[in-house]
Parts: C-alpha cells; structure tokens; sequence
C-alpha cells in the first residue's frame, strides 16, 4: 500500500511569560487560528490534529 499524502499548512503558536522575584507566570497557546488539519495518516487512518488549546502556569522557586 502506497504512503498516503498529507496537504502541508501553518500553524501558529504563541508564549509568553512573566518572571515575579522566585514565580513565574506563563500563557501558552497552541493552534492560534483554530484551524482544522490532518496530522497524519497511517494504517488505512487519518488523524485530525489538536484544536486551539491554551494552557496557563504558575510556578514558585523555593
């Protein structure tokens, strides 16, 4: 069975983060567009990639 061909495309992502003496702030987006994708395809299967996701952090150094 032939590999099968996946369209290329772009994506966006974006962090940015704030330092406070020993913490940390952080906001990480992935997907900024949302836009709709097919990750791979493998064994007969064709996988969507992830949606927009947006994590935020807090982190404190002792």
């Amino acid at each position: 069975m032939a590999p099968a061909k996946v369209p290329s495309f772009l994506l966006f992502d974006a962090m940015i983060s704030y330092q406070i003496h020993n913490g940390t702030l952080a906001l990480n987006a992935r997907n900024l567009t949302n836009k709709t994708y097919i990750a791979n395809c493998g064994y007969g299967n064709c996988y969507y990639g992830d949606q927009r996701t947006v994590v935020g952090t807090a982190t404190y150094r002792w």
